[in-house]
């Protein structure tokens, strides 16, 4: 019996939205889950990328490959993915804790607390080609006091993989993390 990654793209062309996620099939039409990409179609001086605004990965992931990692996808309806939205760890169900996060070259953007509260991830290699990070981006996460004001805890021991003159750095630099460049690059 034969096993294979198949992916599925839905988009709604009327709000610019869709998903896309992949399922594991097997010839004897057992289909499961493996993750999800919540994502909107940006259009910037004609030219059309794609930004990741929420992702997922099951459990059954994470028994089978023995990995709790999800790698965002460089493209999209064969456009690049280039932006990740604030928050969006948070649309996570949270039965499966990601331990790590890969990142495509093509990212440029990385919004406000976009992997907030994932206190099991303890690295990230930071891409040459992001130029912005937002705060609380990685390496932290968040509660709520008694006023519902937003209190920040930050990982200590996160550490940050980027190049010499990188955004990455910058946002170590800033968030007092530790750096190092990484192995391959």
């Amino acid at each position: 019996m034969g096993v294979y990654v198949d992916y599925v793209i839905r988009y709604n062309m009327e709000n610019n939205i869709g998903s896309y996620y992949e399922v594991e099939q097997t010839d004897g039409g057992n289909d499961q889950f493996l993750k999800w990409f919540e994502f909107k179609k940006d259009i910037t001086d004609g030219k059309t990328s794609i930004t990741i605004t929420g992702m997922d990965i099951s459990d059954y992931y994470f028994c089978m490959y023995c990995d709790s990692s999800i790698e965002m996808p460089d493209k999209i309806m064969d456009r690049p993915v280039t932006a990740i939205a604030p928050y969006v760890s948070e649309s996570s169900c949270g039965e499966v804790d990601i331990t790590a996060v890969y990142l495509p070259g093509t990212i440029k953007s990385i919004g406000r607390c976009a992997f907030i509260n994932m206190e099991n991830m303890d690295s990230v290699e930071i891409p040459a080609s992001v130029t912005e990070i937002g705060s609380y981006a990685f390496g932290y996460s968040r509660s709520f006091d008694e006023d519902d004001e937003e209190v920040f805890e930050k990982n200590n021991d996160f550490v940050i993989y980027c190049l010499p003159g990188t955004a990455g750095e910058k946002y170590a630099k800033d968030n007092g993390f530790k750096y190092k460049t990484p192995i391959r690059h």
